[in-house]
This record gives structure tokens, sequence and C-alpha cells, in this order.
């Protein structure tokens, strides 16, 4: 022992380290589990506190030597249970990461050259890994690994260890929870193209379900901002759609896409959507193989499909929400395959940019069209279905009901997550139908939708922050599906049923009295997204107003007049002094407030007559005031609600 002794300051300190080295190697190679417990505790503690030992590497390797691997791994893997306690379980894990800790840190190179050590080798990784995932389990660990520089070993072995994947899962979701985002973003940048290149000759279904679940859980902020490898992901998911994947595979695919189209709405619908991989596609029953986006689309409307039968009884379920989760996934992929579907038609008409119609034959959009109106169609019964158990718990009346009594309330039998305001999937399968309605102009499917005009209208009042009287709500965070409600209302209304459906269901009474009106106290709403909100919502009323059933008298509404009120009431400084959007709704409101007149019955328009000339008055301000060539269509709509007023006798 006289290489250890040189390494000590006195002879006797010399064979006293070295007597409890030996003590501590025959405590780890008893066959008693306890008192290799305990050895591996008196070692670390050794380790910790004795620099000289730590720089000796004929002791360092000899103590690592005589630790088992298998013992080492059973205390990784101890868990809390009737024998065992929850402290004591987490003690086994602490102390098996700090052993692994140190020797990582202290063996010499060479030592992995010995017979031994090789021999057990994969053991070795799955420890290390799994110590990796104990660090990365906690905040500081994870921020820690993010801090490493070289993470190639970790992500090369990932296509082979299942741990290695969760280790990252686990280090950028914890990494994220601090304040810096910074290192997550960049590290993504940098591993998500080595990992899409290692598992593209491997299964990618481990890949799809790491990223799903990292770009649902990770702030925006820790989103890279132009990634280069959107392109080989997207082809990546295009060969494992293509390769009739499994369930878990389809699913992750999905829920990535979902995520992707948020996070880049701009560049990745086109990498998705427009082009299938070169290769070996798979067989069908027709000669030539189907696009990607065909495929893809119409796996994800047959799933929406075929989960609503049952859905309603998975409410209370553990399994709803991941479920759920699939399902507004699937719906958000149908929403953009959709606008990016009327956007390459716009491309097609202004000549040929490579739209989408170079990859999809007519006959296979026009199969689409109808397995998507098919999907809106199921969409629309099971709102149906599930506003009104949760309404009244399937009551018999709650379709005869006043509105303010058929509002949502939770499920005798709940969900886990609250009610159906609370449910992104809600949120999900309404933006989607009311995107259709808006764009596919299906008389059809417009009335059929007009059945949910109190779904939809509840919906919106419950996000204007009009809970259900008596329920104790108040406080509930919900969801806002006005945006929603008022894209759908557009493909509605154009229909008889729709607006008829509007006025039973008081749908004035939720667009003007309970949000527009309460946006307009000076004439100005509070914000830019409230601004455009009251601009689309003048224009459901609108249509409302302009519907020729309100031709007849006894259709017209006294309340409707409240618009030419609050009109004539707007703050006179609020004209060409207002940024652009605001303007615009200011002409908005005047436009309705004329129309309105134009079909009041004469008695009302004279009770209202010095209100008509103050809402003239503002209108003529903004035609003479000054503007820039931007806001000339504002001068124009100025000018024609002078017109119109001028047209029923009232002028300045």
């Amino acid at each position: 022992m006289a290489g250890d002794a040189a390494h000590t300051n006195t002879p006797g300190a010399a064979q006293s380290a070295t007597a409890a080295v030996d003590r501590v190697i025959l405590l780890l190679k008893s066959k008693d589990d306890t008192s290799k417990f305990v050895g591996l505790a008196v070692l670390k503690s050794i380790l910790d506190n004795q620099q000289e030992l730590r720089r000796d590497p004929v002791i360092i390797t000899r103590c690592w030597a005589a630790i088992s691997p298998r013992f080492l791994d059973r205390l990784l893997r101890a868990r809390e249970s009737e024998r065992k306690e929850k402290e004591e379980a987490r003690n086994m894990v602490d102390l098996a990461a700090g052993v692994i800790h140190v020797f990582t840190l202290l063996l010499p190179s060479e030592a992995g050259n010995e017979e031994k050590l090789l021999g057990s080798s994969s053991e070795t990784a799955a420890l290390i890994l799994q110590t990796l995932l104990t660090f990365a389990s906690g905040r500081n660990g994870a921020e820690r690994l993010l801090a490493v520089e070289d993470w190639s070993p970790l992500v090369e072995i990932a296509p082979q260890q299942q741990l290695a994947v969760d280790v990252l899962r686990f280090a950028f979701i914890n990494g994220a929870a601090g304040p810096d985002l910074l290192p997550v973003r960049l590290r993504l940048d940098k591993v998500i193209p080595v990992l899409v290149v290692g598992f593209r000759d491997s299964p990618a279904s481990p890949l799809l379900e790491l990223l799903a679940d990292l770009f649902t859980k990770l702030p925006l902020e820790a989103v890279p901002l132009a990634p280069v490898w959107l392109k080989p992901l997207s082809l990546l998911i295009q060969r494992t759609i293509l390769a009739r994947p499994t369930f878990t595979a389809r699913k992750s695919c999905t829920i990535l896409c979902a995520a992707l189209l948020q996070f880049h709405p701009k560049s990745f619908p086109a990498l998705l959507f427009r082009s299938s991989p070169k290769g070996k596609q798979p067989a069908t029953t027709e000669s030539e193989p189907k696009p990607f986006a065909f495929l893809f689309i119409s796996l994800v409307l047959i799933d929406i499909r075929a989960s609503f039968p049952s859905l309603l009884e998975l409410l209370a379920s553990p399994d709803y929400s991941s479920t759920a989760e699939r399902l507004a996934a699937g719906f958000d992929v149908v929403a953009a395959f959709v606008g990016f579907l009327l956007k390459s038609l716009d491309e097609e008409v202004g000549g040929d940019t490579g739209g989408i119609f170079l990859q999809i034959e007519p006959d296979l959009l026009l199969k689409l069209r109808r397995d998507i109106a098919e999907t809106m169609g199921s969409t629309i019964e099971f709102l149906r279905d599930r506003w009104d158990g949760a309404a009244l718990g399937f009551h018999e009346n709650s379709r005869t009901l006043p509105v303010d009594q058929r509002t949502p309330l939770s499920l005798t039998w709940g969900t886990l997550e609250g009610g159906m305001a609370q449910d992104h999937l809600t949120l999900a399968a309404v933006r989607t139908l009311a995107l259709w309605l808006r764009e596919d102009e299906s008389d059809t499917l417009r009335q059929e939708a007009s059945g949910i005009m109190d779904v939809l209208l509840g919906l919106y009042d419950l996000s204007s922050g009009n809970p259900p009287p008596g329920t104790g709500r108040e406080d509930i965070r919900l969801i806002d599906f006005r945006p929603a409600v008022l894209t759908a209302l557009e493909g509605i209304l154009a229909t008889d049923g729709g607006v008829e459906a509007f006025q039973e269901t008081d749908g004035w009474g939720i667009l003007w009295q309970r949000d527009l009106s309460t946006l307009l106290p000076s004439g100005v709403a509070e914000s830019r997204e409230d601004t455009g909100r009251g601009i689309e919502i003048i224009r459901a009323l609108l249509t409302i107003v302009e519907h020729d059933s309100s031709n007849k008298r006894e259709s017209f509404r006294e309340g409707w007049m409240d618009v030419v009120a609050a009109a004539a009431a707007l703050s006179s400084s609020s004209g060409n002094d207002a940024d652009p959007s605001s303007l615009e709704l200011m002409i908005s409101l005047f436009q309705l407030a004329t129309e309105i007149l134009s079909r009041a019955p004469v008695g009302l328009r004279r009770r209202f007559a010095e209100e008509a000339r103050a809402v003239a008055e503002r209108a003529r301000g903004v035609t003479v005031g000054k503007m820039d060539r931007e806001s000339k269509g504002l001068r124009d709509g100025a000018a024609e609600v002078l017109e119109g007023l001028e047209a029923l006798g009232i002028g300045v």
C-alpha cells in the first residue's frame, strides 16, 4: 500500500485510510444488502471528506470495482411501498445517485479499458441515465444539465434508450420552470436536429411523443423562433403517418402538429400539407398512393367521429384528459388545413405558386369536403348533447327553458377539469366548426348549426363574464369563446333559421347589452382586441337588422334604438384623434345606428331625432378631418352614414 501512503500526510493517516477502504470493500462485496448499503454510505462519506483518497486513481478504481451495478440499480428504483416508507426510499435513491455522481467525476479514463467495467457497460449506462433522470426531475438539477456544453452522448443514445428520452423531457420541462428560458430555447435548437437524424432509421414514436409533450408544456418564450429543423421534422412526421403508425404514434403526430401549427402558423402549414416525402408509399386499394395531407386529415377526421359516441361517458374518467387533448389537437389540425386550403385557393387564382392543388386531386378534395362536413355535423350533435347534459343532467325540459336557466352547469358526474366552458376540447371544436360554417357556404349545415345557437351564445355570455346565476362560479377562469362564436355567426346568420334562432335566444341582449355596450363608455374600446371584437359584433347585429323579417313592423325591436343612443353619446374627442381600429369601430356603430333608424317606425324615429342628428354631426366630423391615405375607406364609410341619414331627412 506504499502508493496509497504517498497521497496521505502521515504514515498513520495513510494506514487508517487504507484500513477504512478495506473495510468498505468487504462490506460492498457482502451478500447482505444491508451491509452493501452501509458500505456505500461509508464510502460516500470517505470520498466526500478525504481529498487525498479522491485523487488516488488506484483506490477509486478498487472501490468502483467492488460496487455491484445490480445493487445500485435496485437502489435507484426504490419506491414507497408497504414495506418501505417514502423517506427511506428517497434516501436509497439519493445515496445511489450521489455515489454514481462521485465516481463519474473521479474514475480515471483508463478505467474503462478494464474487462470487469466493460462487462457491465450496459448496466452502467442505465444507472447513469437513471442518475441523470433523478437530477433532471428537479429544477436546479435540470438547470445544471442545461448548462453542460456537450450533450452528444445523451442525444446519440436516445434512439436506443428510453431513459435518455425521459432525461431530455424532464430537463427541458423543469429547466423551463425558471426565469431564464434562453438556455432551453438554445438547447432545443441544437438537440432536435440531431434527434431527427438519429430516429430516422429507428421507430420515431419515442421522439414524436417527447416533442409533443414538450411543445404542449413549454411556454412560448422557450420555443425556437425560426428553427431550421421544421422541414426535416415535418418529413419525419409524414413518413410516420404514411407507414400506418400505431395509435400512440398517430396521437403524438396529431398533438405535435397542432402545437407546431400554433407556434409557426406561417411556415409550418406549407411544410406539413403541401408535399409528401419521396420514397416508397404505402400500398392502397387504388394504383396511385394517396398524398400525405389527404391521409393525415382523413385519419384525424375518423378519429374525431369515432370518439364522439362514447365521449360523454368518459367525462369523469381519468382517461378524459388524454382523450380531450388528442381530439382538441385533431380539431386544430383540421382548422389549420382548412385555412391553408383557402390560402392555396387564393394563390391558384392569382397564379401558379405551387399550391396544395398540385398535390391533392379534385376528387380527393371533394371527398375531404364531405368528410369534414360529416365531422362538423357530428360536432354539432356532440355540442348539443354536452350542453344539455351539463345544463340540467339531461332534464327533459332543458331545451324549452329560458336561456339564463339553460347555462352549462357541471354534470352530476362532472368532468375532472370542470364545466364545458373550461374545456379546451369545446373551444377547439367550436373554433373549427365556426371556420367551416363561414367558409363552406352549406345552407344545410348552417341550418343544422342554428339548432345550437343557444349553446354558442351561452358560451359567449360566459366568456363575457356573465356566470350562471346562483352557481357561485363568478371567480372561475373561463376560456374565451367569443371570437369563435362570432366567426360561426357569420355563417349561421346567412340563413333564415339562424336569424330566427338568434332572436329567440336573446342574441341581441348577449352581444350588445352584455358585451359591446360595456366597451363604449368613452367611445373607444380599451384594447385592440376589444375593438376588433366590437366590429365583429356590429357585423352580426347589422345582419339581423338588414334581414328581410326586420322590414315587418312586428319584427322591429324597440330595444335596438339603444344603439342609436349609444352612437350619439360617443365622445366627440374620439374621432380623428383615435387610432384607425377605434375609428373603424366608431364608424361601424354609426352605420348600424343608421340602418336601425331606416327600419324604425316613424314614431320611434321622431323620438330619437336629436340622437340621430348627433350621429350625423360626429360622422361629418370624420369626413372633414385630416386623414392619411390608409384612412380613406373610413372617410368613405362616414360619408355613407351621412347619405343614409340625409335620405331619412336627418342632417346637421
